[in-house]
């Protein structure tokens, strides 16, 4: 059975672990640009290979993730990004996250309240 999400779904999984992680920018951030959770400083320098971000001006270290509602999630970006797009679905169950996802039935309920908060709030990012 094929979904509305199929050709989104094919282009996610076309993206590399590094190019997700820079639409997921996109998603958090309106410029695209990564800043600091605490100061805002749009300074920063990446931890080796780890996709860690230190503020150049208050050491804050961060990720992508961080003060987002997918912040405690251990999905990988092409997961996330999936798991946004299901958020315009009316009707979302979790046996539909489940099998969109790939994660178990106890997994797919705390995803899809963080999913249900992304349509309600129609961002990603928490408030400070």
């Amino acid at each position: 059975m094929t979904t509305p999400h199929d050709d989104l779904f094919a282009e996610i999984d076309a993206l590399s672990e590094d190019d997700a992680e820079q639409v997921f920018w996109f998603h958090k951030w309106d410029d695209g640009n990564p800043h600091c959770d605490v100061c805002n400083s749009p300074r920063w320098y990446s931890i080796s290979r780890r996709m860690v971000y230190t503020c150049a001006d208050c050491r804050h270290q961060y990720t992508a993730r961080s003060r987002t509602v997918f912040a405690s999630s251990k999905l990988s970006y092409r997961q996330l990004l999936r798991a946004m797009s299901l958020a315009d679905e009316p009707n979302l169950t979790r046996k539909r996250v489940r099998e969109a996802l790939g994660v178990s039935e106890s997994g797919a309920s705390p995803l899809l309240a963080r999913i249900r908060l992304v349509r309600a709030t129609g961002t990603i990012r928490l408030p400070k």
